[in-house]
């Protein structure tokens, strides 16, 4: 009995490249085409042998990915992510709209005898900056001026047929989504987010066939995806479906006070009279948020594992601060580490994300009144990480130590004393950010009692040497000064000392041209 050209037993592919598999395809031709010999893709033959080759080096590669998406230090794809958090209760964030209280007045200073009605969604802009009208105002008679929210948002809905399938998986056509703006009716009722961020998880093997639920997750570019039941766990939609939430937001949406605003939609009174308004806004917006970067997520991920929404030890309380948005550093001090700090108690000090630095890192900043109190909030009873052990835990705002630079440069041939103060500024920023641009932290700074030596014991200072380097490797630098002064932190040539619960944070930069008589640049 002949021997079966093509092998019976299953193959192990996974060691094989492409140009491998294509060989052994052009192996096993040749043993039906002896003569055969010319493999050019002259011949459509060889296109197909060449076209296998591509297709199971593919699935190959699309397997391997796949187990790489399964680890915490190899993740790139923000769902894959949430995925592996979800289990523990770890939550990545999605975007927050920036929100500001808009004060509308007649242009002129003048009177007006009619309502004034502001409805939802009238928009206004500061500079490249869209703002919509979040409720509905009305400037009342004999009244000169009415605030209203706004918000960096804007309202979308789509309309779509169910397809009355088990697991039905929609993925929405706007982006960036904004946290926890989403509505779903469909022809069987309205349905409900089963995985709300801030409270505990609930999974659709937590619902009955009559749980009219979704579950909605937002990838790497923004876009949502809405995930139905199987009509055994969760109910699966009927009929048309209306889905309704707002895009936008993010860190770059911010405006500062005294904005100057252009107003882009009609207004008109209660008679359908056109009127002419001003707005102006007398406090800076909320800061918003962009949704958490896959980045950010390889570090904090696995801090979940050991605080599981509890806070048992310092480390648990420090994860807990930094699930609120815009949070990114905390310190938990307690008897143990401070003298001055009471027993059965401890001190949170959080550092927040500050200004936005020209290369896309953020500087370290104080956190605002809504974030402790937030922090404060998930740490209580009922909160969403309960501090056990009877701890009473206070939230405060970190210590900073501020720190000045002063350098004597020699610019390298063909740049400007312009354009190498803008570059060292630029690598001094990053050097001091909090994080970085895609939210991930900077670990070249830190609270100083997390500065360690190389005994592995803290000595909390910020090394001039490391600062020297920064400045060096900066575009544009020839060197810097051999002389006592030529890099002072703080006006010292030495290492910048800490205490144990100060942050460091970049203060004032001098720069000096020595090839221009040590002027300042």
């Amino acid at each position: 009995m002949p021997l079966p050209l093509l092998p019976t037993e299953d193959l192990d592919l996974t060691d094989l490249s492409r140009i491998g598999l294509t060989e052994r395809l052009q192996y096993l031709f040749n043993q039906v085409r002896p003569q055969w010999r010319d493999f050019s893709i002259a011949y459509p033959e060889n296109l197909i042998l060449e076209g296998m080759g591509l297709l199971v080096s593919g699935a190959v590669e699309n397997s391997r990915e796949l187990v790489r998406q399964l680890s915490w230090s190899l993740v790139t794809d923000r769902l894959a992510a949430i995925r592996m958090g979800r289990p523990y209760g770890f939550e990545m964030g999605d975007a927050e709209a920036p929100t500001v209280t808009g004060v509308f007045t007649l242009a002129g200073g003048g009177t007006h005898t009619k309502d004034i009605s502001i409805p939802v969604g009238t928009r206004a802009k500061a500079g490249s900056v869209i703002y919509r009208v979040a409720v509905a105002a009305t400037l009342a008679t004999g009244n000169t001026t009415v605030t209203a929210l706004m918000e960096n948002a804007e309202a979308q809905q789509e309309s779509i047929q169910s397809t009355e399938e088990s697991n039905w998986h929609v993925r929405l056509s706007y982006a960036p989504y904004i946290k926890d703006t989403i509505q779903v009716v469909a022809g069987n009722g309205t349905y409900s987010n089963r995985n709300v961020q801030g409270q505990k998880y609930q999974s659709f093997l937590e619902m009955t066939p009559d749980t009219l639920g979704f579950i909605l997750i937002v990838d790497n570019y923004g876009y949502g995806h809405v995930l139905f039941g199987s009509s055994v766990y969760g109910a699966v939609p009927r009929g048309t479906v209306t889905i309704s939430y707002k895009t936008g937001g993010g860190r770059t949406g911010a405006v500062s006070i005294g904005a100057s605003w252009q107003i882009l939609d009609s207004i008109y009174d209660v008679n359908g009279n056109p009127v002419n308004l001003v707005l102006t806004n007398a406090q800076a917006s909320s800061a918003g948020d962009d949704q958490m970067s896959v980045e950010e997520a390889r570090v904090r991920g696995p801090l979940g594992y050991r605080t599981l929404a509890r806070t048992v030890n310092e480390n648990d309380a420090e994860y807990a601060a930094t699930t609120v948005a815009g949070v990114v550093r905390a310190l938990c001090v307690t008897s143990e580490d401070d003298a001055t700090v009471q027993e059965d108690s401890a001190y949170l000090y959080l550092v927040a994300e500050g200004a936005q630095y020209a290369s896309g890192s953020f500087s370290p900043a104080s956190p605002t009144a809504t974030q402790i109190s937030e922090v404060q909030d998930l740490l209580a009873e009922d909160g969403g990480f309960e501090a056990l052990m009877g701890v009473d835990v206070t939230v405060l705002t970190g210590a900073f130590k501020d720190i000045t630079v002063a350098c004597k440069l020699y610019k390298a041939s063909g740049y400007t004393a312009a354009q190498v103060k803008t570059n060292v500024t630029r690598s001094l920023q990053d050097f001091f950010a909090v994080a970085d641009a895609n939210g991930a932290l900077n670990t070249r700074v830190d609270f100083g009692c997390r500065l360690i030596g190389a005994d592995g014991n803290p000595d909390y200072t910020i090394a001039w040497s490391d600062v020297f380097d920064a400045i060096k490797d900066t575009v544009g630098v020839r060197k810097i000064s051999p002389a006592v002064d030529g890099l002072l932190l703080g006006g010292n040539r030495s290492d910048v000392t800490l205490l144990a619960k100060e942050f460091p944070r970049l203060s004032t930069i001098s720069l000096y041209d020595m090839d221009n008589g040590g002027i300042l640049m």
